[in-house]
Parts: structure tokens; C-alpha cells; sequence
């Protein structure tokens, strides 16, 4: 794709959707915003996040859920959960709930 047609790309800008917090100087936008690049070093990376990622799956297989926490960059607190239903099937709300003595 030519820098011609990428120009011409439809659809929201990244601000449009998303607002960045922290570290403003190492995203960079091009194509009118619709394509961002984010540099992360050793001040800039995640060191405080919680992870919630469906894994693949293989028909006939259970959906899996894997969390993680990470504080002060340090994780360790992997967990995987078998879902009891299909989360392709419909559309699913999920709420994380959390103080400083626990993630729910």
C-alpha cells in the first residue's frame, strides 16, 4: 500500500477512540492518525497492569481466560480459567474489581 491510498484510509482517528495518559512522547501518529507507533524503554514500560487475554482455541476444546498481574513490573500471578461457555457466541461484559488488597 502506497502512501497515496493509505492516505485515503476510512475509519476513526487513534484519538478519536483513545486517550493516552503517560508517556505522550513516545507514541507517534501517521496517516492523518490512523496508524500510531508506541516506543517503550526501560522508564516507559508497563510496570503496573492487569492482563485479561482469551488464549486460542481448537473446536472441541474449552475456552480459556489467562490474568495476570503486574506490579512494579514484576508478574508472577498467572492464572488460567476454563470458561463454561462459548465467549464468541454473543456479546459478554466483563468487570475487573480491585483495592490495594486484592484483584477480583
Amino acid at each position: 500500500m502506497g502512501v497515496a491510498s493509505a492516505s485515503k484510509q476510512k475509519g476513526p482517528r487513534f484519538d478519536e477512540n483513545y486517550r493516552v495518559s503517560w508517556g505522550q512522547d513516545h507514541v507517534k501518529s501517521s496517516i492523518q492518525g490512523r496508524e500510531v507507533q508506541i516506543s517503550l524503554d526501560k522508564d516507559t514500560g508497563n510496570h503496573n497492569e492487569l492482563d485479561f487475554e482469551f488464549l486460542g482455541n481448537r473446536q472441541g476444546k474449552p475456552y480459556l481466560v489467562q490474568t495476570n498481574v503486574f506490579v512494579n513490573g514484576k508478574g508472577d500471578r498467572e492464572q488460567r480459567v476454563r470458561l463454561w461457555f462459548d465467549p464468541t457466541a454473543a456479546f459478554h461484559g466483563y468487570s475487573i474489581l480491585w483495592n490495594q488488597h486484592q484483584v477480583v
